[in-house]
């Protein structure tokens, strides 16, 4: 792999590595769950046996983190604290009033306000936004993301405790809605606005909307970056989109035709509403995510991804002995032009293990961003153990050229070449001469500061501990440590040997 010089020398210059940056997440009542806590790392796996809610974990915090980037309108809501399901204002008192709303008070009147701003005090605007978006988030945006009913989540929140963080100093020019522009500054300990002239006053609604939206954007830019899911249900996709896609498209004619009818009478745009979202979200909100996500892999074909250069897709190449392309909007996987049976597969007719790795190519090509976090539901599934060990590799790889990465996992040898890596980042003597003998490169290692592990077990979230020799992994090393006892026992019976 080409050596990503340029980005890691802006790694070191953001000091973004490393670092968490988001809050630490906290869940109650959450599928098998009871109670939980994790925060995010550059790399961060949750491990564990099957049925202890790991899932149910990673898909609740791409919820959490989609909803927030997708409900711009929903922080003007949130800065006035009403009850986002009825729409009607709760009676709000002078001290959980944001900063901004003084701001645009006195803007509103004299076209221009300042007010000193300490860390403190940005700090609180942070924790009254996160802490009502996530009472709304639990209460009405949950049960949609496993689409469910709102009763199976009743009891049920997913919180977040942010860390404190310094004023981030801002300057723009922001053109407002009704064509006027507002200069936005947080400077020196104070936060400015002014309207241009310093004459003309905000005097509408939708202005007032729009600078308190962008304010509260200031207030998390670690929450401004994408997230993008591949759930354990890919595998399937590539088998079952085109047929959802017929089905709408048949729905979406059938109303058609209804509604040019004289029969019409009867029906109401709610009900058609309704038959098309019963046929069409009967999944989690991942799931039909990942779905719009192969759909649009034929219009993603003309960007390049902020990584492609790192040429990281084609580690993915070696891995399933093959390419993915898309021809005439079908996804076809085509074997590598060295291989002597040579093949060109439509990607439903193509080996799961190639499926479940056809998202990750595609978006290693031409989706992938810096900072972005990208969750995986058991990447490791349906590859053999080889590959499970290269995959390890590759993931150290997403995080050296800028990706943040939470997987979901069982599989206890991607665990031990993740600890492999960890290790390999520590100095020792002849350090590169070993690499080599191992086969190792530079690129492989991994900052054991920017790992976060944790085990779901007994309907909770243990943190493994993290040292220069890598995770402590228990959850597996029980069951290893069995059969390999058993193995030991038998084998020496066999030949009539008696173990002290």
């Amino acid at each position: 792999m080409r050596d990503p010089q340029n980005v890691r020398d802006r790694q070191r210059e953001t000091n973004w590595l490393t670092y968490p940056t988001h809050g630490r997440f906290m869940f109650r009542n959450i599928g098998p769950i009871h109670h939980a806590e994790m925060e995010l790392g550059d790399l961060t796996i949750i491990a564990g046996h099957n049925n202890t809610g790991k899932t149910y974990l990673a898909y609740s915090i791409y919820g959490f983190l989609k909803s927030w980037n997708q409900s711009p309108h929903l922080y003007t809501d949130i800065a006035y604290n009403q009850d986002l399901s009825t729409s009607q204002p709760r009676p709000t008192s002078q001290e959980q009033l944001l900063t901004i709303d003084r701001l645009l008070a006195t803007t509103s009147v004299e076209g221009h306000a300042r007010e000193s701003m300490s860390d403190e005090q940005w700090n609180r605007d942070r924790r009254t936004i996160s802490n009502e978006f996530s009472r709304h988030f639990s209460k009405d945006i949950l049960p949609d993301i496993f689409s469910v009913s709102p009763e199976v989540f009743k009891n049920s929140s997913v919180t977040i405790d942010l860390f404190d963080t310094s004023i981030s100093e801002i300057r723009s020019l922001q053109v407002l809605p009704s064509g006027s522009r507002m200069y936005f500054s947080i400077r020196d300990h104070s936060i400015t606005l002014q309207s241009e002239g310093r004459k003309q006053p905000i005097d509408t609604i939708s202005s007032y909307q729009y600078m308190r939206d962008y304010y509260i954007k200031t207030l998390f830019p670690e929450f401004q970056h994408e997230t993008t899911v591949f759930s354990s249900e890919r595998f399937s996709i590539s088998l079952f989109y085109r047929e959802l896609d017929f089905t709408r498209n048949h729905l979406i004619s059938l109303i058609q035709r209804i509604r040019h009818r004289n029969s019409r009478k009867g029906y109401s745009d709610r009900i058609l509403s309704d038959l098309i979202h019963t046929g069409t979200s009967q999944y989690a909100r991942p799931i039909r995510d990942n779905i719009d996500y192969t759909r649009s892999i034929p219009d993603a074909l003309r960007k390049q991804s902020d990584v492609y250069g790192e040429k990281l897709h084609s580690e993915i190449e070696q891995i399933v002995k093959g390419s993915f392309v898309s021809e005439k909007g079908d996804l076809r996987f085509k074997s590598t032009s060295d291989r002597k049976q040579k093949f060109d597969l439509p990607l439903h007719m193509a080996s799961s293990s190639a499926r479940g790795m056809s998202d990750l190519y595609f978006f290693l090509r031409h989706v992938a961003r810096y900072h972005q976090l990208l969750i995986i539901d058991e990447p490791e599934s349906h590859l053999d153990t080889v590959n499970q060990v290269l995959l390890a590799r590759l993931l150290s790889h997403f995080v050296r050229s800028g990706i943040r990465v939470l997987i979901t996992t069982h599989s206890d040898y991607l665990l031990k070449e993740v600890n492999n890596l960890i290790m390999l980042n520590s100095e020792f003597k002849d350090k590169e001469e070993i690499m080599q003998d191992l086969e190792y490169s530079k690129h492989d290692m991994l900052d054991p500061r920017g790992i976060r592990g944790y085990i779901a077990e007994d309907r909770s979230l243990t943190q493994c501990k993290i040292d220069e020799y890598g995770v402590d992994w228990p959850v597996f090393d029980s069951t290893i440590d069995k059969i390999n006892r058993t193995s030991n026992e038998l084998s020496y019976r066999i030949r009539g040997q008696t173990i002290d």
